[in-house]
């Protein structure tokens, strides 16, 4: 899977890897999560930070994830404490 983000915002700060408690999840090689409230596995792919909303005080986070339930491909964004726990890989 070839994966070439976009240009970033500045401020953004994006990273391949996110430590989940213990675990580390990288997109090299590949770590899968499973998502609460989401059917399906998905395959962590970057974790990205930017600075507050306006009128905001905390930075927004979220990872990005590739997958979803059998024979379905999504790109999705996730707030990272939604994910459940890492999987083994497909």
């Amino acid at each position: 899977m070839t994966y070439r983000p976009g240009p970033r915002p500045a401020g953004w700060q994006v990273s391949d890897t996110y430590q989940l408690g213990r675990r580390e999840l990288t997109r090299e090689p590949a770590t899968y999560v499973k998502i609460r409230g989401e059917r399906g596995v998905f395959r962590f792919m970057e974790h990205v930070s930017a600075p507050p909303a306006p009128r905001h005080r905390t930075r927004r986070e979220w990872v990005y994830v590739v997958g979803g339930t059998a024979g379905v491909k999504m790109n999705r964004y996730f707030r990272p404490e939604r994910i459940a726990r890492a999987v083994k890989g497909k």
